[in-house]
Protein backbone atom coordinates (compact mmCIF):
# COMPACT_ATOMS: atom_id res chain seq x y z
CA UNK A 1 0.00 0.00 0.00
CA UNK A 2 1.23 3.56 -0.33
CA UNK A 3 0.11 5.78 2.80
CA UNK A 4 -0.01 9.72 3.01
CA UNK A 5 0.12 11.29 6.17
CA UNK A 6 -0.21 14.87 6.32
CA UNK A 7 1.02 17.61 8.59
CA UNK A 8 1.13 21.04 8.99
CA UNK A 9 4.48 20.56 11.14
CA UNK A 10 6.47 18.14 12.63
CA UNK A 11 5.88 19.41 15.99
CA UNK A 12 8.15 17.92 19.12
CA UNK A 13 4.70 16.66 20.59
CA UNK A 14 4.06 12.66 21.71
CA UNK A 15 1.35 12.63 18.74
CA UNK A 16 3.89 13.77 15.81
CA UNK A 17 5.58 11.07 17.51
CA UNK A 18 3.39 8.60 17.09
CA UNK A 19 2.92 9.35 13.49
CA UNK A 20 6.81 9.16 12.70
CA UNK A 21 7.12 5.68 14.36
CA UNK A 22 4.01 4.47 12.41
CA UNK A 23 5.63 5.51 9.39
CA UNK A 24 9.21 4.29 9.83
CA UNK A 25 7.32 0.53 10.90
CA UNK A 26 4.72 0.80 7.78
CA UNK A 27 7.84 0.94 5.26
CA UNK A 28 9.85 -2.71 7.71
CA UNK A 29 6.60 -3.73 6.81
CA UNK A 30 6.59 -3.48 3.34
CA UNK A 31 3.99 -0.60 2.62
CA UNK A 32 5.21 2.91 1.08
CA UNK A 33 4.72 5.55 3.81
CA UNK A 34 5.27 9.70 2.75
CA UNK A 35 4.56 12.55 4.56
CA UNK A 36 3.26 15.92 3.23
CA UNK A 37 4.66 19.30 4.61
CA UNK A 38 4.45 22.85 4.39
CA UNK A 39 7.43 24.57 2.47
CA UNK A 40 9.62 25.66 4.02
CA UNK A 41 8.89 23.91 7.60
CA UNK A 42 11.13 22.53 9.76
CA UNK A 43 12.70 18.98 9.36
CA UNK A 44 11.31 15.96 11.67
CA UNK A 45 11.97 15.95 15.50
CA UNK A 46 11.42 12.46 15.86
CA UNK A 47 12.94 10.18 13.18
CA UNK A 48 11.22 8.68 10.82
CA UNK A 49 11.91 6.31 7.84
CA UNK A 50 9.20 8.34 5.76
CA UNK A 51 9.99 10.27 2.71
CA UNK A 52 9.10 14.08 3.34
CA UNK A 53 7.16 15.59 0.53
CA UNK A 54 6.46 19.61 0.73
CA UNK A 55 3.87 21.80 -0.70
CA UNK A 56 3.79 25.36 -1.14
CA UNK A 57 1.89 27.47 0.92
CA UNK A 58 -0.54 30.30 -0.32
CA UNK A 59 -0.50 33.69 2.50
CA UNK A 60 2.67 32.25 4.09
CA UNK A 61 3.84 35.48 4.53
CA UNK A 62 1.19 36.72 5.88
CA UNK A 63 0.17 35.67 9.96
CA UNK A 64 -3.56 36.08 10.36
CA UNK A 65 -3.77 34.10 6.64
CA UNK A 66 -1.64 31.48 7.04
CA UNK A 67 -3.35 28.66 8.94
CA UNK A 68 -5.94 29.25 5.92
CA UNK A 69 -3.27 29.07 3.36
CA UNK A 70 -2.30 25.60 4.63
CA UNK A 71 -5.78 24.54 5.22
CA UNK A 72 -6.19 25.49 1.26
CA UNK A 73 -2.94 24.04 -0.05
CA UNK A 74 -2.77 20.78 1.33
CA UNK A 75 -6.51 20.38 -0.17
CA UNK A 76 -5.89 21.14 -3.26
CA UNK A 77 -2.11 19.53 -2.82
CA UNK A 78 -3.86 15.85 -2.05
CA UNK A 79 -6.97 16.60 -4.43
CA UNK A 80 -4.83 16.52 -7.62
CA UNK A 81 -2.76 13.27 -6.26
CA UNK A 82 -5.10 11.42 -4.08
CA UNK A 83 -5.44 8.61 -6.85
CA UNK A 84 -1.98 8.15 -6.08
CA UNK A 85 -2.59 6.52 -3.09
CA UNK A 86 -4.47 3.77 -1.22
CA UNK A 87 -4.69 5.81 2.05
CA UNK A 88 -4.55 9.48 3.07
CA UNK A 89 -4.06 9.68 6.91
CA UNK A 90 -5.51 12.72 8.45
CA UNK A 91 -4.31 12.70 12.34
CA UNK A 92 -5.37 15.85 13.78
CA UNK A 93 -8.35 18.37 13.30
CA UNK A 94 -6.03 21.10 10.94
CA UNK A 95 -5.38 18.30 8.67
CA UNK A 96 -9.12 16.28 8.41
CA UNK A 97 -10.24 19.10 6.25
CA UNK A 98 -7.67 18.79 3.87
CA UNK A 99 -7.87 15.13 3.65
CA UNK A 100 -12.08 15.35 3.90
CA UNK A 101 -11.85 17.78 0.64
CA UNK A 102 -8.66 16.34 -1.09
CA UNK A 103 -10.22 13.06 -0.90
CA UNK A 104 -13.70 13.73 -1.63
CA UNK A 105 -15.38 10.76 -0.34
CA UNK A 106 -13.28 8.39 -2.33
CA UNK A 107 -12.66 6.01 0.69
CA UNK A 108 -8.88 6.12 1.23
CA UNK A 109 -9.70 9.42 3.76
CA UNK A 110 -8.73 8.04 6.78
CA UNK A 111 -8.65 10.11 10.52
CA UNK A 112 -6.46 8.65 13.16
CA UNK A 113 -7.99 10.41 16.28
CA UNK A 114 -5.22 10.14 19.42
CA UNK A 115 -7.25 13.15 21.84
CA UNK A 116 -10.56 14.84 22.04
CA UNK A 117 -9.16 17.71 20.88
CA UNK A 118 -12.11 20.73 21.68
CA UNK A 119 -11.02 19.89 25.25
CA UNK A 120 -7.86 21.55 24.77
CA UNK A 121 -9.42 24.65 23.19
CA UNK A 122 -10.58 25.66 26.73
CA UNK A 123 -7.06 26.56 28.06
CA UNK A 124 -7.90 29.44 25.40
CA UNK A 125 -9.09 32.65 25.82
CA UNK A 126 -12.71 33.60 24.58
CA UNK A 127 -13.35 33.89 21.47
CA UNK A 128 -10.72 31.95 20.01
CA UNK A 129 -11.63 29.02 22.84
CA UNK A 130 -14.83 29.12 21.04
CA UNK A 131 -13.82 29.02 17.50
CA UNK A 132 -11.19 26.13 18.10
CA UNK A 133 -13.56 23.98 19.58
CA UNK A 134 -16.23 24.64 17.30
CA UNK A 135 -13.98 23.86 14.33
CA UNK A 136 -12.45 20.68 16.20
CA UNK A 137 -15.93 18.91 17.08
CA UNK A 138 -16.95 20.09 13.56
CA UNK A 139 -13.96 17.05 12.42
CA UNK A 140 -15.80 14.67 13.88
CA UNK A 141 -18.55 14.60 11.53
CA UNK A 142 -16.55 14.96 8.27
CA UNK A 143 -16.63 12.40 5.52
CA UNK A 144 -13.83 10.33 6.91
CA UNK A 145 -12.88 6.35 8.30
CA UNK A 146 -12.22 7.20 11.86
CA UNK A 147 -9.76 5.11 14.13
CA UNK A 148 -9.03 6.21 17.65
CA UNK A 149 -6.22 5.36 20.18
CA UNK A 150 -8.13 4.05 22.72
CA UNK A 151 -11.53 2.35 22.86
CA UNK A 152 -12.44 4.98 24.86
CA UNK A 153 -13.21 6.86 21.90
CA UNK A 154 -15.11 4.76 19.95
CA UNK A 155 -18.15 6.54 21.43
CA UNK A 156 -16.86 9.47 23.77
CA UNK A 157 -19.08 12.34 22.36
CA UNK A 158 -19.43 13.78 18.79
CA UNK A 159 -16.96 10.91 18.15
CA UNK A 160 -18.00 7.72 16.68
CA UNK A 161 -15.38 5.33 15.65
CA UNK A 162 -15.02 1.39 14.46
CA UNK A 163 -11.34 1.11 15.28
CA UNK A 164 -8.90 0.98 17.56
CA UNK A 165 -5.53 1.42 17.19
CA UNK A 166 -3.09 2.38 20.73
CA UNK A 167 0.16 4.27 20.54
CA UNK A 168 2.94 1.89 20.22
CA UNK A 169 6.59 1.78 21.85
CA UNK A 170 9.90 0.73 21.09
CA UNK A 171 10.50 -2.04 23.74
CA UNK A 172 14.33 -2.17 23.44
CA UNK A 173 14.66 1.27 24.70
CA UNK A 174 11.75 1.48 27.27
CA UNK A 175 12.66 -1.22 29.37
CA UNK A 176 13.80 -2.14 33.04
CA UNK A 177 17.13 -3.00 32.45
CA UNK A 178 19.82 -0.89 34.13
CA UNK A 179 17.22 0.01 36.62
CA UNK A 180 18.90 1.60 39.76
CA UNK A 181 18.36 0.07 43.17
CA UNK A 182 15.94 2.38 45.47
CA UNK A 183 17.62 4.87 47.83
CA UNK A 184 16.82 4.44 51.20
CA UNK A 185 17.98 7.37 51.91
CA UNK A 186 16.12 9.39 49.32
CA UNK A 187 12.98 9.07 47.53
CA UNK A 188 12.29 9.73 44.11
CA UNK A 189 9.02 10.77 42.28
CA UNK A 190 8.64 11.64 38.54
CA UNK A 191 6.49 13.21 36.19
CA UNK A 192 6.25 14.74 33.21
CA UNK A 193 6.01 18.44 33.39
CA UNK A 194 3.43 20.32 30.92
CA UNK A 195 2.54 23.98 31.39
CA UNK A 196 -0.96 24.09 30.83
CA UNK A 197 -3.36 23.49 34.10
CA UNK A 198 -4.87 20.51 32.84
CA UNK A 199 -2.25 18.06 32.22
CA UNK A 200 -1.62 17.94 36.45
CA UNK A 201 1.73 19.18 36.96
CA UNK A 202 0.37 21.46 39.89
CA UNK A 203 -1.71 18.42 41.47
CA UNK A 204 1.89 16.30 41.69
CA UNK A 205 3.69 18.88 43.47
CA UNK A 206 0.93 19.80 45.93
CA UNK A 207 0.72 16.12 46.96
CA UNK A 208 4.77 16.16 47.14
CA UNK A 209 4.54 18.91 49.16
CA UNK A 210 1.50 17.13 51.88
CA UNK A 211 3.25 13.71 51.92
CA UNK A 212 6.88 15.59 52.81
CA UNK A 213 5.51 17.80 55.38
CA UNK A 214 2.93 14.78 56.93
CA UNK A 215 5.89 12.08 57.09
CA UNK A 216 8.88 14.29 56.98
CA UNK A 217 10.33 12.66 54.35
CA UNK A 218 13.31 13.20 51.79
CA UNK A 219 11.53 13.20 48.80
CA UNK A 220 12.63 14.73 45.65
CA UNK A 221 10.06 15.56 42.69
CA UNK A 222 12.17 15.57 39.32
CA UNK A 223 10.24 17.01 36.95
CA UNK A 224 10.80 16.83 32.94
CA UNK A 225 11.20 19.57 30.49
CA UNK A 226 8.30 22.27 31.86
CA UNK A 227 6.98 23.62 35.33
CA UNK A 228 3.50 24.49 35.14
CA UNK A 229 2.44 28.44 33.85
CA UNK A 230 1.09 29.16 37.22
CA UNK A 231 3.89 27.93 39.28
CA UNK A 232 5.05 30.47 41.80
CA UNK A 233 8.06 28.88 43.19
CA UNK A 234 7.39 28.44 46.79
CA UNK A 235 11.59 28.05 46.68
CA UNK A 236 10.36 24.54 46.35
CA UNK A 237 14.21 22.87 47.43
CA UNK A 238 12.60 19.34 46.70
CA UNK A 239 11.91 20.22 42.71
CA UNK A 240 14.73 19.04 40.22
CA UNK A 241 13.85 20.02 36.27
CA UNK A 242 15.48 18.07 33.72
CA UNK A 243 15.54 18.39 30.38
CA UNK A 244 15.86 14.24 29.20
CA UNK A 245 15.92 14.59 25.17
CA UNK A 246 15.71 11.63 23.11
CA UNK A 247 14.05 8.23 23.94
CA UNK A 248 17.05 6.93 25.52
CA UNK A 249 17.47 9.61 28.10
CA UNK A 250 13.77 9.67 28.26
CA UNK A 251 13.86 5.95 28.83
CA UNK A 252 17.11 6.48 32.39
CA UNK A 253 14.29 9.15 33.33
CA UNK A 254 12.01 6.73 33.88
CA UNK A 255 13.95 3.92 35.66
CA UNK A 256 15.52 6.22 37.89
CA UNK A 257 12.78 7.41 39.91
CA UNK A 258 11.21 5.22 42.25
CA UNK A 259 7.22 6.09 41.44
CA UNK A 260 6.15 8.11 38.60
CA UNK A 261 3.25 10.25 38.47
CA UNK A 262 0.86 10.17 34.94
CA UNK A 263 -2.10 12.10 35.88
CA UNK A 264 -3.95 14.75 33.95
CA UNK A 265 -7.71 16.38 34.31
CA UNK A 266 -9.05 15.28 31.21
CA UNK A 267 -10.39 12.28 29.66
CA UNK A 268 -9.75 9.65 32.21
CA UNK A 269 -8.57 6.12 30.92
CA UNK A 270 -6.86 7.68 27.54
CA UNK A 271 -4.48 6.19 26.10
CA UNK A 272 -1.44 8.21 27.71
CA UNK A 273 2.67 7.76 26.15
CA UNK A 274 4.22 8.61 30.03
CA UNK A 275 2.17 6.20 31.76
CA UNK A 276 3.02 3.13 29.25
CA UNK A 277 7.13 4.38 29.30
CA UNK A 278 6.83 4.87 33.07
CA UNK A 279 5.36 0.89 33.13
CA UNK A 280 7.90 -0.45 30.73
CA UNK A 281 10.80 0.68 32.08
CA UNK A 282 10.16 -1.14 35.72
CA UNK A 283 8.10 1.93 37.43
CA UNK A 284 5.28 1.96 39.99
CA UNK A 285 2.72 4.49 38.47
CA UNK A 286 -0.18 6.68 39.53
CA UNK A 287 -2.10 7.45 36.92
CA UNK A 288 -5.63 7.69 35.76
CA UNK A 289 -4.70 7.01 32.06
CA UNK A 290 -4.54 4.00 30.23
CA UNK A 291 -2.78 1.86 29.55
CA UNK A 292 -2.90 1.92 33.57
CA UNK A 293 -5.75 -0.23 35.32
CA UNK A 294 -6.20 -1.05 39.33
CA UNK A 295 -4.05 -4.44 38.97
CA UNK A 296 -0.67 -2.62 37.21
CA UNK A 297 -0.89 0.63 38.31
CA UNK A 298 -1.94 2.77 41.72
CA UNK A 299 -5.16 4.01 39.59
CA UNK A 300 -6.74 6.94 40.28
CA UNK A 301 -10.51 7.35 39.98
CA UNK A 302 -10.48 11.21 41.10
CA UNK A 303 -7.63 13.51 40.24
CA UNK A 304 -6.51 15.90 42.78
CA UNK A 305 -3.55 16.46 44.76
CA UNK A 306 -5.32 14.71 48.33
CA UNK A 307 -5.94 11.33 45.79
CA UNK A 308 -2.33 11.43 44.32
CA UNK A 309 -1.12 11.96 47.96
CA UNK A 310 -2.96 9.07 48.90
CA UNK A 311 -1.63 7.00 46.23
CA UNK A 312 2.06 7.69 47.75
CA UNK A 313 1.12 6.81 50.81
CA UNK A 314 0.15 3.26 49.35
CA UNK A 315 3.51 3.31 47.66
CA UNK A 316 4.94 4.09 51.21
CA UNK A 317 3.12 1.81 53.13
CA UNK A 318 2.88 -1.02 50.74
CA UNK A 319 4.77 -4.18 51.18
CA UNK A 320 7.79 -4.53 48.73
CA UNK A 321 6.59 -8.18 47.10
CA UNK A 322 3.28 -5.92 46.45
CA UNK A 323 4.87 -3.70 44.77
CA UNK A 324 6.67 -6.00 42.51
CA UNK A 325 4.06 -7.67 41.24
CA UNK A 326 2.16 -4.82 40.13
CA UNK A 327 5.18 -3.70 38.19
CA UNK A 328 5.63 -6.93 36.72
CA UNK A 329 1.44 -6.95 35.62
CA UNK A 330 2.57 -3.53 34.42
CA UNK A 331 5.84 -4.59 32.32
CA UNK A 332 3.87 -7.72 31.17
CA UNK A 333 0.74 -5.17 29.98
CA UNK A 334 3.17 -2.90 27.80
CA UNK A 335 4.44 -5.98 25.75
CA UNK A 336 1.13 -5.92 23.43
CA UNK A 337 2.09 -2.23 22.45
CA UNK A 338 5.57 -3.10 20.25
CA UNK A 339 5.71 -0.66 17.45
CA UNK A 340 5.74 -3.53 14.73
CA UNK A 341 2.20 -5.03 16.10
CA UNK A 342 0.58 -1.81 16.45
CA UNK A 343 1.64 -0.99 13.00
CA UNK A 344 0.52 -4.39 11.79
CA UNK A 345 -2.67 -3.61 13.48
CA UNK A 346 -3.24 -0.61 11.71
CA UNK A 347 -2.46 -1.50 8.17
CA UNK A 348 -4.86 -4.63 8.89
CA UNK A 349 -7.64 -2.27 8.85
CA UNK A 350 -6.62 -0.45 5.52
CA UNK A 351 -6.43 -4.01 3.70
CA UNK A 352 -9.64 -5.00 5.17
CA UNK A 353 -10.81 -1.51 4.40
CA UNK A 354 -9.54 -2.41 0.98
CA UNK A 355 -10.82 -5.65 0.09
CA UNK A 356 -14.34 -4.54 0.97
CA UNK A 357 -14.67 -1.61 -1.21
Amino acid sequence: MKILIPTTGFLKAGGMRVLSELASNFIELGHQAEFLAPAGGSDPYFPTRAKVIRYPVLFQKIPLLRYVGKVISMSLWIRRRRAEYDVVLANASATAYPVAIGTGGHGNGYYYIQAYEPDFAKERKWPLSTVESVISTATYRLNLKRIVNSALYLNYREIKACHVVEPGIDLGVFNPNGRAAPNREQLTIGCIGRKEKWKGTHLVIEAVRAVREERNLNIKLRIAFNLPSDYDGQDDEFIELVQPHGDRNLADFYRQADLFCAAGMIQDGAFHYPCMEAMACGTPVITNYGPGNSENSYYLTKVTSEEIKRSILRYLDSEIAVRDAMVARGVSTVRDYSWPMIAGKMTKIFEEDGDRS
